[in-house]
């Protein structure tokens, strides 16, 4: 009788045991399904942030694009360029300035700076061929300008949306070089070490390219050049960013500054700044010294700092 009690007992608390384990069970899933149907805030609520979601280690990382007109690290472009052969015909140092084939809307004389502008003001339509307000195209003989084309390109840019584009539209022009420049009135840089910085590109440029930089007198002689001879940007070249460093005499009236298109192919520029910098910087070695006279240019009709550097404001290209 008493091993009969004995087993009745061990079934019983067999049995007690699976009870309570079903028990268990059944309240850990009473109280997970009461989790899971609570509303998102309630959740919040208790204390327990929601797991993040691991980013997917075996997609691919979206680059960034590089802002337009940037050089990679690893381009070399920046490097001064194999020096190309001068062509003395075509160096900058007489280039006339002719008013931009475009709206005449000339700088207020004495201003300091140009206000910022729509990329496209009224007058002027996405995609249709502009040019940058305050600057010039520049000419060594004006009866050439049918054969370049000098405008505003969306296409490519240092900086910001829009560059300056020179283009030789045939492949050998009658007079080489064409260029973009601005002239300011000297009052409040004569007299002091100046440095210009233009940022260039080119493509297919032969024999190549450079920056004008120069100071005339109120007579129209040239006072200081610069014109990078012989190191030129040659064949096609990435923006780069290229200085000269020029003392701007007293008896300066004007500077003059730009870029130009020694024969054929594509230049572009962007960006350009003057500085005044201090007697401990070096001025740049320019061509050898000579008499050279342009044509005079009024400087009450300029203004006396560098408009539109970046070339962003434009105006439409008359017909």
């Amino acid at each position: 009788m008493s091993a009969r009690i004995r087993r009745a007992r061990g079934v019983s608390r067999i049995a007690v045991l699976l009870f309570a384990i079903v028990v268990a069970m059944l309240v850990a899933w009473l109280l997970m399904s009461r989790e899971d149907g609570k509303p998102r805030d309630e959740v919040a609520a208790s204390g327990v942030a929601p797991a993040r979601t691991a980013p997917d280690e075996a997609s691919p990382t979206a680059s960034r694009p590089a802002p337009t007109g940037s050089t990679p690290a690893n381009d070399t472009s920046a490097a001064p360029p194999a020096p190309a052969p001068p062509a003395p015909a075509s160096s900058g140092i007489d280039a006339k300035s002719l008013p931009p084939q475009a709206v005449a809307t000339s700088a207020a004389p004495g201003s300091a700076t140009s206000s910022p502008a729509s990329a496209y003001p009224a007058g002027a339509n996405a995609g249709e061929a502009t040019f940058p307000r305050y600057w010039r195209r520049c000419f060594r003989d004006p009866g050439a300008e049918s054969d370049y084309q000098v405008a505003s390109d969306s296409s490519t840019a240092w900086s910001g949306s829009l560059s300056a584009r020179v283009s030789s539209q045939v492949a050998s022009p009658r007079s080489p070089g064409a260029g973009i420049c601005q002239v300011i009135a000297a009052t409040s840089v004569k007299g002091r070490r100046i440095r210009l910085t233009l940022h260039m590109r080119t493509l297919n440029a032969t024999p190549g390219a450079h920056m004008v930089f120069r100071a005339e007198g109120g007579d129209g002689r040239v006072l200081a050049f610069y014109n990078m001879e012989p190191r030129w940007v040659s064949g096609t070249q990435d923006w780069a960013p290229y200085s000269a460093v020029l003392d701007v005499p007293e008896q300066a009236s004007v500077v003059m500054f730009g870029g130009t298109l020694v024969n054929s192919g594509t230049l572009w520029i962007d960006d350009a700044l003057i500085q005044i910098v201090g007697g401990d910087t070096a001025v740049t070695r320019g061509p050898p010294p000579g008499v050279q006279y342009n044509a005079v240019v009024d400087p009450a009709s300029l203004s006396r700092a560098l408009q539109n550097p970046g070339f962003e404001q434009v105006q439409p290209l008359a017909p």
